[in-house]
This record gives structure tokens, C-alpha cells and sequence, in this order.
């Protein structure tokens, strides 16, 4: 007898045991999939928040460049309207008023600033960062006026140098409504150069007197451009005061560059919570001036509890009454196996990204971020391979920057660093196809693997050949130009048995040879296929 009911209890052990884990399963896979979906839409609402409040700072600054463009632009007006708008939109840091000034009128201006900022001049940023005096140039953007909330440490800056003043007269000629949107450190900021400077949404805008209608219009009505300083941690914190929104650790990226990502803001919820990143979710999202934003979002375990039934821990206190014993020996097990489990997954991502990080290395020319030697001749010999199995064309574009040893020995090696990374970038904008390769060859030349591409003088190495002279990059000591040029040797094989690798490479360095022969500054092609007509 007392071994039936022996039997008897272990089967009602079993029972209970197994209808209580059912039970809790199917509860807190609903609970899961329901907080699962909270995740996605919270996100999507903080993406909607987002694109609404910058919306709302381009509403405000058009509305100040309509005001700016039928009133004077004086001191005392300015004023009051950068007071009003700091107070009425919180996110706005600074407001920046810049005129065109030409070189004739700086004096005028800065005797004028000076009665209300003393000390007030045109200033620049030497390589170091520091702010010093102006040289003389043609025009200038000075900041003029600035209403700030905490300093006015960027009076005076000169705004038209490099690819922020090519911007601002790119917008300065397209007519009233047109505006850009940049990302980066306020002007003027004390941090500017720290690796913590905040990051700021810069909104830069033309003023007009009137409504031109042409370009020569545009430029005689320019008054000068409104600039307003955005900030990003206030925007992007603002919203996350809500207990739930706590709990999720949200990373906001600016991607809308291809080039580069800027991790713009992290909000990480308090230390202790578990993140569950199987439960996370994604979305991008444009702001204002078409700039896109990602936004990740993973909840914790506290988060989950926030936006769940919580009707599983009731089935499970009701189950562990009737097994406590072996319930909490199956707890230990699965809270081990998963503290294993978080562990397994730390060290594998810090792995992965090692991996990442050592092949970017390896692959990738430090100065230039372009792809290096190594690179280069692995990708060649795919695409050689590629070539003679489907009987495709290839072209190597071999170049180099004419006169480069006098552009050291002129400007310094500094200024020759400066000037290879600017032409690593002209190159990269000129062959964007994702089967284009722009490589580092060594010192100051550069190579190009075109597949499929027929390389003609006129047409690919003419287009790579402007974007380098739209650079501008002043070359006293060129025998060619007043600026940087180069010089482009190309081979077009299509690759077989005939031909090598080696060969091709050689007969792209004749061409190079033969257009330095030819005075340099053009290009020269040798075509091995020259019944061929295939271009991109």
C-alpha cells in the first residue's frame, strides 16, 4: 500500500510539474512577443519625436530669415531675436548672423564690431586649432552677431575656408529657400578639438533682401547667412524622461554619409539591468535637411516587466507551491546556463569585432583610408580571373600627383598629407561604382580598377581629372598649373591566356610614362582590345 501511494505522489508530481511549466511557457511567450512589439513601436514614436523637433527648429530659423530678409540686420534686432528664440525653442544653443564681407570692408567691420565686442576681430584656425588673426584674402564669412546661451567664443571666425565655405557659397547661390544641414562642433567651441566635443545640428541659411529669381539676382541680394546651433543631447534626451523609455538603451547614428557614421548620442539605462538584445529593434528615420538617422533601441529584463501582463508570475507561484523543491533547482540550472550564455556572447562580439578591426587594417591605407597595396593587388587578381572566365574587359588606371616633391618641400609634409587625403577623396567621388577600386599605390600615386569599363581619354580620365582641379589645392611650384594636378597612365586588356597581370600593370606605367613625357597634367591610354567599345 504505501508503495502504490509512493507511485501515486511521484505521478502527481510529474503531473503538476508539467502543467505548470506549459502554462508558464505559453504566458510568457505572449508576454515576450507583446513586449517585442512595444520595443518597434516605442522606437518608431522616438523616430517620429525626433523628425518633429528638427522640423520644428527649420520652421523657427525660416521664420527668422523671412523676418531678416525685409528687416535690418543690426545689432540691437539681432539681439532681440536670438533672446526670443533661445527662450521660446530650448534645443537651440547659438544663433549666428554671417555677412559677405570683401576684403575692402573689413576694416569698416571690425572697427565696428569692436565698439560692441572689444577686441573683436577676423579670425582663423591655424593646423593646431588656435584661433588667430585672419589673413588677407578676398572675402570673408565673419560671425558677426551670436546670441548664445552660455559664451561668445566664436565671434569673428571666419567661415569661408575649406569645404564649409565651398557649402556655404553653394547655397549662397541657389536662392531664398534653400538651406543645409551639417553635423559638428559648435563654431567656436572651447572643446572643439577635444575628443568629447558635443556635436551640434548646424542649419545654415541664406538671407535675401526681397525675392531674386537668378543667380546674378541671388548674389546682388545676398545679405548673409543665419546659422543656428542645435543641440543634439538636448534633443535627444528630452524625450527619454518616461520610466520605460529608462529602460531600453537607445543608440542614435547619423548615416548619411556612406563615408563615415557618427555615433551621435547612447542612452544607457541603469547599471544591473540585463540587456536583451534577441527583443531589440531598428529604424531610420530623415530629419530635417534629408539627413538620415538610426535608431536602435534594446529593452532590459526591467523593461519587459514594465509592458508585461505580469500573469506568469502568478501560474508560477501557484506551480513552484507544489514543486518548490525541484523548481528551484531547475532555476539555479537555467540562471547558470544563461550567465554562461551572456558570457559566450561578450566575448564572442569582442572577438568579432577584433576580426573586424584587424582585417580594416590590413586592408586599408592609414593616411588615405583608401585600399592599400596589399589590397589592391589581391582585388586585382580576382578581377583578372573574373575577366578571363566571362570574357569581360578591364581597365587599371595608374596616376600620380605631378610635382609632388616641390609641393613637400614648399608647403611641408603636413600640408602633403593634407593634400593626398583630399585627392583620396576626389578619386573615391570619381569611380563610385561598387566594382570600382581605389587603391594607395605608394607615396603619391594612386590606382584604379575599373571592371567592365573601357577607359578613354577623354571620358573616365577626363572626369577623374576635373574632380581633382575642382580641389583647388594651390601648387606655386607646379610647372603645369597654379594648383595640384596629376597625371593618369590606363591599360584596357581583356584579360587571357596572351596577357599577364604583370604586363597589364607595365603597359599602365608606359602610359603613365608617356603622359609625363607629354607635359604632364593629362592622360594617356593604351588600349589592348581596341576593337572593344564597352564603357560605364
Amino acid at each position: 500500500m504505501k508503495v502504490k501511494h509512493y507511485w501515486a505522489s511521484i505521478l502527481l508530481l510529474l503531473i503538476g510539474l508539467l502543467i505548470t511549466y506549459a502554462l508558464v511557457q505559453y504566458s510568457t511567450t505572449r508576454a515576450l512577443n507583446r513586449a517585442n512589439q512595444t520595443v518597434a513601436v516605442d522606437i518608431e514614436l522616438y523616430g517620429g519625436y525626433l523628425t518633429a523637433e528638427t522640423q520644428r527648429a527649420l520652421t523657427l530659423l525660416n521664420t527668422l530669415e523671412s523676418f531678416f530678409s525685409v528687416s535690418e540686420v543690426d545689432h540691437h534686432t539681432f539681439e532681440l531675436v536670438g533672446a526670443d528664440a533661445l527662450a521660446n525653442y530650448k534645443h537651440l544653443q547659438s544663433l549666428f548672423w554671417v555677412p559677405k564681407v570683401v576684403a575692402s570692408e573689413r576694416a569698416l567691420y571690425e572697427g565696428v564690431a569692436k565698439k560692441l565686442y572689444p577686441g573683436y576681430e577676423f579670425k582663423t584656425r591655424n593646423d593646431k586649432g588656435v584661433l588667430i588673426t585672419e589673413q588677407l584674402r578676398d572675402y570673408y564669412y565673419p560671425i558677426y552677431y551670436q546670441s548664445s546661451r552660455n559664451n561668445r567664443a566664436g565671434l569673428g571666425l571666419n567661415l569661408a575656408d575649406g569645404l564649409l565655405g565651398r557649402e556655404l557659397d553653394r547655397i549662397r547661390d541657389q536662392g531664398p529657400g534653400t538651406f543645409s544641414v551639417d553635423i559638428k562642433p559648435i563654431f567656436g567651441d572651447p572643446q572643439y578639438d577635444a575628443e568629447d566635443a558635443k556635436n551640434y545640428l548646424m542649419v545654415m541659411m541664406p538671407v535675401y533682401a526681397g525675392a531674386p529669381t537668378t543667380v546674378s539676382a541671388y548674389q546682388e541680394a545676398f545679405r548673409g547667412f543665419l546659422i543656428g546651433a542645435i543641440r543634439i543631447d538636448s534633443l535627444i534626451f528630452d524625450y527619454l524622461n518616461y520610466e520605460r523609455y529608462q529602460q531600453l538603451e537607445i543608440t542614435v547614428s547619423d548615416i548619411t554619409s556612406p563615408e563615415r557614421t557618427v555615433y551621435i548620442a547612447l542612452n544607457e539605462p541603469e547599471k544591473g539591468s540585463r540587456l536583451l538584445e534577441e527583443y531589440g529593434a531598428r529604424i531610420e528615420t530623415v530629419i530635417a535637411g534629408g539627413r538620415r538617422w538610426l535608431i536602435e533601441g534594446v529593452p532590459t529584463a526591467k523593461y519587459l516587466g514594465l509592458v508585461a501582463t505580469g500573469q506568469g508570475k502568478y501560474i508560477a507561484f501557484i506551480g513552484m507551491m507544489i514543486t518548490l523543491a525541484l523548481s528551484f533547482y531547475i532555476y539555479f540550472l537555467r540562471a547558470r546556463a544563461e550567465h554562461v550564455e551572456e558570457e559566450v556572447k561578450a566575448r564572442t562580439r569582442e572577438l568579432s569585432f577584433v576580426n573586424r578591426k584587424l582585417e580594416h587594417l590590413t586592408r586599408t591605407d592609414a593616411l588615405t583610408q583608401l585600399a592599400n597595396r596589399r589590397y589592391f593587388d589581391e582585388y586585382l587578381e580576382k578581377e583578372w580571373f573574373r575577366g578571363r572566365r566571362d570574357k569581360t574587359v578591364l581597365s587599371l588606371i595608374i596616376c600620380d600627383v605631378d610635382y609632388f616633391k616641390k609641393y613637400n618641400d614648399n608647403y611641408g609634409h603636413i600640408a602633403g598629407d593634407k593634400c593626398l587625403q583630399q585627392i583620396a577623396i576626389a578619386l573615391k567621388g570619381a569611380f563610385s561604382r561598387s566594382v570600382d577600386m581605389v587603391a594607395r599605390y605608394g607615396g603619391e600615386e594612386f590606382a584604379v580598377i575599373l571592371p567592365g569599363t573601357v577607359v578613354d581619354e577623354a571620358g573616365v580620365i577626363a572626369r577623374a581629372a576635373k574632380a581633382i582641379a575642382e580641389l583647388q589645392i594651390e601648387h606655386s611650384q607646379s610647372g603645369v598649373s597654379d594648383y595640384v594636378t596629376m597625371s593618369f597612365g590606363a591599360c584596357v586588356v581583356r584579360p587571357s591566356d596572351e596577357v599577364n597581370v604583370v604586363d597589364f600593370i607595365k603597359h599602365a606605367d608606359e602610359a603613365l610614362y608617356q603622359a609625363k613625357s607629354d607635359g604632364r597634367n593629362c592622360g594617356r591610354v593604351i588600349n589592348l582590345n581596341s576593337s572593344d567599345n564597352e564603357t560605364v
